[in-house]
């Protein structure tokens, strides 16, 4: 059962950052096991190691850019819903905390 979960979770794209896990990990979605069998899109050719390991290296900076940037759009979010209920204590010396 646990793999299922594990694999939903992977899978599902993430509220704070935009994108799901295997894609900020990965450069990529994952493979299910209907993709195995399906096989390749048609057009998408096998490149060299090197060529493979350049473009996954900026996909994957790209994603984390926008993943970071969507971060901090939802950091703001998060603080304007807690102010907006915050009230702010006042303490003296000697206050019991």
């Amino acid at each position: 059962m646990l793999p299922f979960v594990m694999l939903a979770y992977n899978s599902s794209v993430q509220e704070s950052t935009g994108v799901t896990p295997a894609i900020a990990m990965l450069g990529r979605e994952l493979r299910l096991p209907l993709d195995v069998q399906i096989g390749n899109p048609p057009g998408s050719e096998a490149q060299g190691l090197p060529d493979y390991i350049r473009d996954t290296r900026e996909r994957i900076d790209r994603v984390h850019d926008l993943a970071r940037d969507h971060l901090k759009t939802q950091q703001r979010r998060q603080k304007y819903l807690h102010d907006r209920h915050a009230k702010q204590s006042r303490f003296c010396p000697n206050d019991c905390v």
